[in-house]
């Protein structure tokens, strides 16, 4: 096998795993009546797992990311008193900056553009869903189209800035949203959160 060809499948499977990460952290912090993943206690160290299987086959991309969107995850509840202390808001500057500071501005600009892009998606898709289940939604606040070009001007953005982390990161959202929803029995679905 080629080095180029190793390093792209090392690249595809650290981001499947980081967005398996991702997916379970957000289904267990938000538990959703129903949930296969987030309702089970399993689902924590199976996150664990993921995520350091992502970070080991490529740890700047996997930390960006993650980092990224817990950033983003805290800013959804921004004047939330976390368990650290701070606002939600203040912990979401805090891991930026840290991951300013660890891994480059670049680095965490791309990875910041890609999961707001990824997750205004979703909150479109899941707008009604949302709506009965009780989550935080930006489509419902801002409005379909709003959220829409939204989405599209950061994907834009990072595709600029970084193309290859965009394409490569949308894709394999897609295919996490995929595989989970295929494991969420059909009467529970509309629970789900899909986002990335």
């Amino acid at each position: 096998m080629s080095p180029a060809i190793f390093e792209t499948a090392k690249t595809a499977f650290s981001l499947l795993l980081t967005g398996a990460a991702i997916k379970l952290m957000d289904d267990f912090v938000d538990a959703a009546p129903g949930e296969r993943w987030g309702g089970e206690r399993s689902a924590l160290p199976y996150a664990l797992l993921f995520f350091a299987g992502g970070a080991a086959l490529n740890s700047s991309l996997t930390v960006s990311l993650f980092l990224a969107a817990y950033a983003l995850g805290m800013a959804y509840d921004y004047a939330e008193k976390m368990p650290s202390g701070l606002l939600g808001y203040q912990e979401s500057l805090l891991v930026v900056a840290l991951g300013i500071v660890v891994l480059g501005w670049s680095e965490i600009a791309g990875s910041l553009l890609i999961i707001a892009s990824i997750q205004l998606l979703d909150d479109v898709r899941d707008q009604q869903e949302d709506r009965y289940s009780g989550q935080k939604n930006l489509a419902r606040r801002w409005g379909r189209v709003e959220a829409g070009l939204l989405a599209a001007i950061t994907f834009l953005a990072t595709l600029l800035l970084a193309p290859v982390k965009a394409v490569a990161t949308l894709a394999a959202s897609l295919l996490v949203t995929a595989l989970f929803a295929r494991s969420v029995p059909p009467e529970t679905e509309r629970w789900m959160d899909y986002d990335f």
